[in-house]
């Protein structure tokens, strides 16, 4: 399984600073929060999963506050380059980043994170849960798990699957994918789902686990 969720900018000692204390900058939020467009960082490039849930929340999300919210792609890192970009900006609550399973499982991976997992980022909301499904080239030889699994067996290392990035559910299920069925499968990395299903299609990968949502879009996309 994977999520999206909100994380923002806008941290309570900062609040308290600059209004008096939690309660006061409740109230001050509440009368005239936003006064100007709002930023939505997706981490991805455009077209994966994160990617099309994200628009359509900003979309809802300018529709409720009456002001756009402008979406801005910034991939890499698997969800690192995004998500710093969103911790490092002001502390004002205009600037949100889309989290997914990469936010918390990053610390475990990385020796240390240009930001704080604690400290940095408000949570605001689970707003999607997608499955991950398992998609893979039709030209390649196997068309079942099974068959997927016996020849990957046969061909230990031959079988390559994309991923959007290290740390990201897709990495991880083709991990868990792999132990569980004792077959040795190589990990591709990209910046987002979209490129990595564009190569699936292409034939220059063989396998990814994706979201349904973003794989989806790409049939839709090939079709």
């Amino acid at each position: 399984m994977t999520f999206q969720a909100f994380f923002s900018r806008m941290g309570l000692r900062a609040a308290c600073i600059a209004l008096g204390g939690p309660l006061a900058a409740g109230q001050a939020l509440a009368g005239t929060f936003p006064e100007r467009p709002l930023k939505l960082v997706v981490p991805f490039p455009p077209g994966g999963g994160t990617d099309l849930v994200g628009r359509i929340v900003a979309d809802k999300a300018g529709e409720y506050f009456r002001k756009p919210v402008i979406v801005e792609n910034r991939p890499g890192g698997g969800t690192v380059i995004g998500t710093d970009y969103v911790a490092k900006s002001q502390p004002d609550g205009y600037a949100m980043v889309m989290g997914t399973f990469a936010y918390a499982v990053n610390p475990s991976l990385l020796e240390k994170l240009p930001y704080s997992n604690d400290t940095s980022l408000v949570s605001v909301g689970m707003v999607a849960k997608a499955p991950n499904v398992l998609v893979v080239n039709p030209d390649r030889p196997y068309k079942t798990v099974a068959e997927l699994i016996a020849y990957a067996k046969a061909n230990p290392g031959k079988v390559n699957y994309g991923s959007n990035g290290n740390g990201t559910s897709a990495h991880l299920a083709g991990v868990l994918f792999a132990t569980l069925s004792g077959t040795e499968l190589t990990h591709v990395p990209y910046k987002g789902a979209a490129p990595a299903l564009n190569d699936l299609i292409g034939g220059q990968i063989d396998v990814i686990f994706s979201t349904i949502p973003g794989a989806l879009g790409s049939s839709r996309r090939a079709s």
